[in-house]
């Protein structure tokens, strides 16, 4: 008898637990998740070099253009309008021969026909991925400059290094 009481009395309460969470409520709101993404541009190249090789002054027919362009790479998030420069003097000082200066210049394509932009206004966009983008520099030193034997730099003269520029 005590069998079928405890049985009895086990049946009842695990009935009645079931009917109370069978009748549970429950509340609900919805979750907002937001972020923001901002424009944003970065030069993925830290140097970029130029390297002209040799320059003789005395050939006076042919400019002496760079070997292979140099190049740089980067990028803006997509939406980002831009506008790509490289601001500084174009001319580089000597080592030795501290007054003389050896004038070149940055060019678009190969032929030196469309001159890089040094200033707001250059090359504009918008970025349409987030996918780095390499730009080529070509560089030219017109010939028959008048200069000293020396080691030329941008680097050392009054003038500031070249500098990338991307405005967004």
């Amino acid at each position: 008898m005590k069998k079928i009481l405890l049985t009895v009395f086990a049946f009842v309460i695990v009935s009645f637990m079931a009917s109370t969470n069978a009748n549970a409520l429950t509340a609900t709101t919805s979750l907002n998740v937001v972020a923001t993404v901002d424009p944003s541009c970065t030069v993925d190249t830290a140097l970029v070099l130029i390297d002209f090789g040799v320059y003789n002054p005395a050939e006076l027919v042919t400019p002496l253009d760079t070997a292979a362009p140099a190049s740089f790479s980067w990028s803006c998030t997509k939406g980002t309008t831009y506008d790509v420069y490289i601001t500084g003097a174009r001319d580089m000082t000597g080592l030795i021969a501290v007054p003389d200066t050896l004038l070149y210049e940055l060019y678009t394509d190969t032929s030196g026909g469309t001159v890089f932009p040094s200033a707001a206004g250059g090359i504009t966009g918008t970025a349409v991925s987030n996918v780095a983008v390499t730009t080529d520099i070509h560089g030219r030193i017109a010939a028959g400059q008048d200069v000293s034997v020396d080691n030329y730099s941008s680097a050392n003269g009054p003038s500031a290094d070249p500098v990338i520029t991307i405005l967004y």
